[in-house]
């Protein structure tokens, strides 16, 4: 599993407590579009090297000489939300389809199905209750066999908030994340996971807020190995402390810093443990009515699945700018550098016989723009490019890649 996609799951139910979401649009509303993409480099091979020098044979009609693709996703999508005075409930799905020109073995649909209860009871406490479940295919380097890897997610998530004060609150947070492959070979980095929080907030006369955060997480990997015939049970628990200051010095500026500390235990593999500090820093400027730039500097801390590394220092710069001309018209342009470090000797039977290899180190560096037009209010129409590349101090692991789309999408 990527190391990241659990966390981006929790990441993102996390980023609901600061109050409880409300739907833009009440009532029945929906979507349908479609995007095609060319992407130069889809399997995110070395320079110059093709499938087939890789020794995989997964476009057997062009005998893998193939390293782009062009891929087409239609999407419909639908959303229900009804309003019971104070109270709302909802539900979504989404249904998108995956076609690749070359690689057609690879073809593969997804879907996601949420429903949610946005309540409130009197004017101190509020929050949300929600579950779904998602269809994903992976990466197709996630995974390089007879067929794409699918991983099903299912979510549960509920949030109270205690509002004694109007700049007072204090927020608990369950989330709950079980994640399936369909892939066999798969099937050790099938996860459960469960999440615990609270949150304390306090905003100043001066618009500022303050906040406190603890985190604690239960990670369920009961056969989480490298190889099948040696599993491991790599169940851990993990706490997170966070403190974190929003700043208003203006009218047109905003800041958003927060400091960390992570510690991960495993208690059937303890020399697998890791703990160290992380932070953010973002800042957005509206330089004037059509301008926004935006800054933001991240260190964390991740986990990894690799056999002879057990964590991932991460130091990652961006640098955004959105300009709307007009009304129908809207550019928008990101920047990124991360640099990662590996870390960790999970002590496990190749690295007990063989040694750790020399310290991974990657950086990668991304660009991003994007041309939106939307000629009529329930018309968008989007081009963009994208261009990625890593650099590695490991061989066979730096790529570049690039990748030109153009999307559009109907609303009712």
């Amino acid at each position: 599993m990527n190391r990241s996609r659990w966390r981006a799951a929790c990441a993102a139910a996390w980023l609901v407590t600061g109050s409880a979401h409300a739907a833009d649009d009440r009532g029945f509303h929906g979507a349908i579009g479609m995007s095609v993409q060319h992407d130069n480099n889809v399997l995110r091979l070395p320079s110059g090297q093709t499938p087939s020098d890789a020794g995989l044979s997964i476009d057997p009609g062009d005998n893998g000489s193939h390293r782009g693709d062009t891929i087409t996703s239609p999407f419909v999508s639908l959303n229900a939300d009804l309003a019971l005075g104070r109270q709302h409930v909802g539900v979504s799905g989404l249904h998108r389809e995956t076609r690749l020109d070359h690689y057609s073995a690879y073809n593969s649909h997804s879907g996601d199905l949420h429903a949610y209860w946005d309540w409130q009871l009197g004017n101190d406490f509020d929050g949300r209750i929600d579950a779904g479940s998602s269809d994903q295919a992976t990466e197709l380097q996630d995974f390089l066999g007879s067929r794409r890897n699918v991983l099903t997610l299912l979510s549960e998530h509920a949030l109270v908030n205690w509002r004694p004060r109007p700049d007072r609150r204090v927020s608990l947070d369950r989330q709950r994340y079980r994640g399936s492959n369909d892939v066999p070979a798969l099937a050790s980095a099938d996860y459960d996971v469960g999440v615990w929080g609270i949150e304390g907030a306090w905003i100043t006369a001066l618009a500022t807020e303050l906040n406190l955060r603890w985190r604690h997480t239960d990670g369920h990997y009961p056969n989480r190995s490298i190889s099948a015939a040696i599993p491991v049970d790599n169940s851990y628990r993990q706490d997170d402390a966070e403190v974190g200051v929003v700043l208003r010095p203006g009218g047109r500026t905003s800041a958003d810093v927060r400091l960390g500390y992570a510690t991960r235990r495993h208690e059937q593999v303890p020399q697998r443990n890791f703990e160290g500090p992380s932070g953010r820093a973002g800042v957005e400027w509206q330089a004037g009515g059509a301008l926004a730039l935006t800054l933001d500097a991240v260190r964390d801390l991740n986990a990894l699945a690799d056999f002879d590394r057990l964590f991932a220092v991460s130091t990652h710069i961006a640098l955004g700018a959105r300009w709307v001309p007009a009304a129908q018209w809207q550019l928008a342009w990101r920047w990124s550098d991360e640099r990662l470090v590996y870390g960790g000797d999970p002590q496990n039977l190749l690295t007990q016989t063989f040694g750790q290899t020399p310290e991974r180190r990657d950086r990668i560096r991304s660009t991003h723009l994007a041309l939106t037009w939307i000629p009529l209010v329930r018309v968008q129409v989007e081009l963009s490019f994208d261009r990625s590349q890593r650099d590695s101090n490991r061989p066979g692991l730096a790529y570049a890649s690039q990748q030109a789309g153009l999307s559009t999408s109907y609303s009712f």
